[in-house]
């Protein structure tokens, strides 16, 4: 089993374990108010777990440029703003 496929059932067993103890403890209100938010979960985890495995890329960094005369705080005349 993958190391996502561990976190996935993981997750999943912590949510519904956390369900169980609402229920049993008697709070159906509470219970009743955080289903979407469990619904969610459930469905977030689902979707990841069917992704394929993201490969990090790392991309050149674009070569730094100067602004332009217009926008340059020396160029505008506000030098209390400037530095």
């Amino acid at each position: 089993m993958s190391r996502q496929q561990v976190l996935i059932i993981i997750v999943l067993l912590l949510v519904l374990t956390w369900s169980v103890v609402m229920a049993a403890l008697g709070f159906i209100a509470a219970m009743a108010a955080l289903v979407p938010s469990l619904v969610l979960i459930v469905q977030q985890v689902v979707q990841a777990g069917r992704q394929p495995a993201r490969r990090d890329r790392v991309t050149p960094a674009a070569p730094p440029t100067e602004l332009p005369a217009a926008i340059s705080p020396a160029a505008s005349g506000d030098k209390g703003r400037a530095g």
